[in-house]
């Protein structure tokens, strides 16, 4: 055999083990296969493949990726392991849905019917009430956060137990007659709360600087301060409106515009 020969057998056999030795790329195909009963993966089985965080975009980090042998295979072992606590049987699928139910029977789904059993007089929830799910920060759309989502029994007891308490007495005196103009705000979020929240809180503060934080009736500074709504948003909530609409005026003067508004009403 020619020396030239040889030289091509061992420079074929060197890039053949070298193609062996490459490490499996991941594709959507190992994903899928990777893919629980329930459709998703579980945190251990994402952490297999090298994420140190699950976030939006997470697939894009690792598809494509070179990853060893060990950690594919780690990753398909993991598959419906995180669903042993919930009793399902994976070798007979037709169980599932029987022990499911079972293992949710003290739970509800939170309906818009037991929301509005949850509605205060005033037509809004508590602050309190709404941590009972998990919500911790009033934003547009925190409803679609909770809906049709399971909670327990107790949980929503707890959410329709606290109905009206957050209501002080004094909020039902005449002069809470004078805020009847803020029934044409939006009330998803309850009124007394809405002034709490940080997107009002932050359109106080910079009406406040815009005039200079000066009574604009009596002039008065160094005094206790207030924002007034001239008009409130239709259908919004209190700070979704026009800044020219706002007014910094000072507490006793704030008092005489109510008792103005509730004299006219009487």
């Amino acid at each position: 055999m020619s020396f030239t020969r040889i030289f091509l057998i061992l420079n074929f056999n060197n890039k053949t083990n070298i193609r062996s030795n490459k490490m499996p790329i991941l594709t959507e195909e190992i994903l899928n296969q990777g893919k629980s009963i329930n459709g998703f993966w579980s945190n251990k089985q994402l952490y297999a493949l090298g994420l140190s965080e699950i976030k939006k975009g997470w697939k894009t980090e690792v598809l494509g990726k070179e990853l060893s042998s060990d950690n594919i295979n780690n990753f398909l072992s993991l598959k419906n392991k995180h669903l042993k606590h919930k009793n399902i049987s994976i070798s007979n699928p037709y169980s599932i849905d029987i022990e499911v139910k079972k293992s949710n029977e003290n739970h509800i789904l939170l309906s818009e019917e037991i929301l509005d059993k949850g509605k205060s007089i005033k037509g809004g929830w508590s602050m309190a009430q709404l941590q009972v799910f998990g919500i911790l920060e009033l934003r547009k759309g925190w409803k679609s956060k909770i809906l049709n989502k399971e909670y327990s029994k107790e949980e929503i007891s707890r959410f329709i137990t606290l109905k009206d308490k957050h209501l002080k007495k004094n909020e039902t005196s005449s002069r809470s007659k004078s805020y009847d103009r803020l029934g044409v705000v939006n009330l998803d979020i309850p009124i007394v709360e809405q002034y709490k929240n940080k997107s009002w809180i932050d359109l106080k503060t910079t009406i406040l600087k815009r005039d200079d934080y000066m009574c604009t009736i009596c002039k008065s500074k160094y005094v206790e301060l207030h924002v007034h709504h001239m008009t409130y948003p239709k259908g919004k909530f209190i700070w979704e409106i026009d800044s020219k609409f706002l007014i910094v005026v000072c507490k006793e003067c704030h008092e005489k515009i109510h008792d103005k508004e509730l004299n006219n009403e009487n």
